[in-house]
């Protein structure tokens, strides 16, 4: 995403509702609650909930890398290890759009 996209509030949201998509589809890895993606995707629905149009693309932006920041380190770990299933791989592609 280059820096107009970024600054593009409707381009941003519209990116960070396909993340919190594939979130909601991960696999509960780690069983419940506690799964990295399943607490990712709910603080996401929370930010996605409270963002307006007359806010920053680019602040929403620096809020969601911040929430995705854990999600991020685990997928980047999985594909060092050639462990990222095609769904992942592109949640991480999306995730690093957003620096």
């Amino acid at each position: 995403m280059d820096r107009n996209e970024l600054d593009n509030f409707e381009e941003v949201r519209n990116n960070l509702q396909m993340i919190e998509e594939i979130l909601n589809r991960m696999p509960l890895e780690h069983g419940g609650e506690n799964d990295v993606f399943a607490v990712t995707a709910e603080d996401m629905d929370n930010l996605l909930s409270n963002v307006t149009p007359d806010m920053s693309g680019k602040d929403v932006a620096e809020k969601a890398k911040t929430m995705l920041h854990t999600c991020h380190k685990v997928l980047k770990l999985r594909k060092k290890e050639n462990r990222l299933t095609p769904e992942q791989k592109s949640l991480l592609e999306d995730i690093e759009k957003l620096s």
